[in-house]
This record gives C-alpha cells, sequence and structure tokens, in this order.
C-alpha cells in the first residue's frame, strides 16, 4: 500500500487490491488496462509477463525509484499531489472559511491548524482534508530524494551501456 501511495503522490494513477483473488486482480487489470504491480511471485508467475510487473526491492523509496526509471515517468511539478493519496481521486475543492468553521465545530478539524494555515483542499473522492503542513514538507522531500535515486539509477544504466 506504501507504493501506491507514492505513486499517487507524484500523480500516476492508480488501483490496490488487498485480496488475494488473483484472478479477480487479473480481469480488473485487464479491463482497466493496467500493469499489475506486486512482490508476489506467485502471481507474477501466473500471467504474460507484459502485464505483471515485479518490483525488485521490497523498500518503497527504491521500489519508486525503480517503477518511474523502468516506465520512463518523468516528475512533473504540476502532477505532485494531483492525486488523492487515500483514494486516487484527482479533483479538490478549496474549502471557504465557513466550511472551515463547520469542520472545527463538528471536530472535524482542529482550531489550530485551522488558525496555522491559509488553504485547504477537500479531496472530491474521499473527502479527505489536505493542507500545505508538515506531512506535505515531508513528502516533497522524500520524493526528491527518490528522484535522485532515480537519476543515480539512470546514470548507472547508461554506464552500463
Amino acid at each position: 500500500g506504501r507504493l501506491v501511495k507514492w505513486l499517487r503522490c507524484v500523480g500516476v494513477d492508480t488501483a490496490f487490491f488487498e485480496r488475494k483473488d488473483y484472478d479477480g486482480i487479473l480481469k480488473a487489470a485487464r479491463d482497466q488496462g493496467r500493469v499489475i504491480v506486486t512482490l508476489d511471485r506467485r502471481l507474477a508467475g501466473r500471467v504474460d509477463a507484459s502485464q505483471v510487473y515485479l518490483v525488485r526491492t521490497s523498500n518503497h523509496k527504491g521500489a519508486l525509484g525503480e517503477l518511474l526509471a523502468d516506465f520512463g515517468v518523468e516528475f512533473d511539478a504540476q502532477n505532485f499531489l494531483a492525486r488523492c493519496s487515500k483514494c486516487n481521486a484527482s479533483s479538490y475543492q478549496r474549502l471557504t472559511p465557513q466550511e472551515l468553521d463547520k469542520m472545527v465545530t463538528e471536530g472535524k478539524l482542529s482550531e489550530q491548524v485551522v488558525k496555522a494555515m491559509s488553504k485547504f483542499y477537500m479531496c472530491t473522492g474521499c473527502m479527505q482534508v489536505f493542507w500545505k503542513g508538515h506531512q506535505y514538507e515531508s513528502a516533497k522531500e522524500k520524493i526528491a530524494d527518490v528522484l535522485m535515486l532515480k537519476e543515480k539509477i539512470v546514470a548507472a544504466d547508461d554506464f552500463d551501456s
């Protein structure tokens, strides 16, 4: 699940399947035109290699760098957090001061956070509220770290050829 979250952070459209229903996962991937990304060798061994990508590392940062490099995904700052890391939706609504007041009253947001931050957004898919606080900055740092890793992977591949 963590890799899915980081792929979404860089704008990649993802679906996550928790169950081990291999037939259902394979059918959903075919129907939706998706590549299955997995660490599960049994699942990878069941299908055509063009539909399944077997991740070589279980470290989520390393796996993200590996996927970005192997699939040729270029980082675009406009796509950073363009998708909800929780539900994959790609649409946000900026919250008004009245909506924020209501959320504080209902106990969904702390008054301290609302006073400390200036802009809040709600995912239109799962209604999760986001703002550019500590977690946002941490995500930016982690993605920057992975992008440096990606450059090292690409540079190593260039060196070997």
